[in-house]
């Protein structure tokens, strides 16, 4: 009897222990890398290089060691660009629009993989949900 309480002890903590062991495994998860973001003066995409403006390129590695943790202050970063969030009823804020010194909004066209993501109603790009990007994509 003593054997038999022994063994079932043995094999109990065994079961116990296995999920620990299998969780302890690591998992590549699938990056997915997505396509730059174009904000340009002539409303239409093109090389950073042609472009007749000041440029400002924010690459990876500077987000990546950038000490904020939000996308919205990462652009808040960049000089002559302006963005801040409402608080209300319908936004409680988790939008912000983006103002450009000098350039009206509705004057800015920012493509997202070549889709323009102005709003429809004034050409403005007014309400992006900075706060739904994850630092960590860009």
């Amino acid at each position: 009897m003593r054997v038999v309480k022994c063994i079932g002890s043995f094999l109990m903590a065994i079961l116990l222990a296995f999920p620990a062991l299998v969780s302890g495994e690591d998992k590549k998860e699938e990056v997915h890398r997505l396509d730059s973001v174009v904000v340009s003066a002539t409303r239409s995409e093109m090389s950073v290089f042609d472009a007749p403006q000041a440029v400002t390129v924010i690459t990876s590695e500077e987000i990546a060691s950038s000490p904020f943790e939000r996308i919205e202050d990462i652009v808040r970063s960049v000089a002559g660009i302006y963005n801040f969030r409402h608080y209300g009823m319908q936004t409680n804020g988790i939008v912000s629009p983006l103002i450009m010194r000098g350039v009206g909004k509705n004057r800015v066209l920012l493509l997202l993989d070549g889709v323009p993501q102005n709003d429809n109603f004034n050409n403005a790009i007014a309400w992006i949900a900075w706060g739904h990007i994850p630092k960590e994509t860009i």
